[in-house]
């Protein structure tokens, strides 16, 4: 939502300052945010559809809990899926309009070190054009949780790879 925030920020204020310098200005900038909303969205696509491994040195139940609360709130809903645990977005996303919204799936197992393994990855889409719907949504919170399990663990959450 905050990248979608943003977009539509810069649009308004964008649109407003090109008009008022002359109409074609105006149509340039249009052309301009459009490309550039297209090449942020392949690019979030990209990055959404990313698998991600990290290992936090806290035992399952309370990186579960963390989890949990970390999607606790109206922007995400609990539903079935192929983690452990799955979260829905609500709202609004880049190209969301009409189109049902992504899953995130967290899966969680025991490390060999005594930690705890996070997988997170986007386990259901609507693509259009190739373009994942919301997946400003899905970077945003991923990496917020991400921060959220790195502070979490004494030494810090090590990366295993994204694939």
């Amino acid at each position: 939502m905050q990248v979608f925030g943003i977009a539509v920020l810069v649009a308004l204020v964008g649109f407003f300052a090109s008009v008022a310098i002359s109409p074609e200005t105006a149509m340039v900038f249009v052309v301009v945010y459009i490309v550039g909303v297209l090449v942020m969205g392949y690019v979030l696509s990209a990055m959404a559809k990313q698998q991600t491994r990290v290992v936090v040195a806290a035992p399952p139940v309370d990186v579960e809990q963390a989890v949990l609360a970390h999607f606790k709130g109206i922007g995400w809903k609990q539903v079935n899926g192929s983690g452990r645990l799955n979260f829905q977005s609500r709202g609004i996303g880049i190209g969301s309009y009409g189109s049902k919204n992504p899953v995130m799936s967290i899966g969680l197992s025991d490390s060999v070190d005594g930690g705890t393994e996070v997988d997170v990855w986007m386990s259901e889409w609507v693509s259009r054009a190739g373009m994942a719907t919301s997946c400003d949504r899905v970077v945003t919170k991923r990496w917020s949780l991400l921060r959220k399990l790195d502070a979490m663990s004494s030494v810090g959450g090590v990366q295993l790879g994204s694939s």
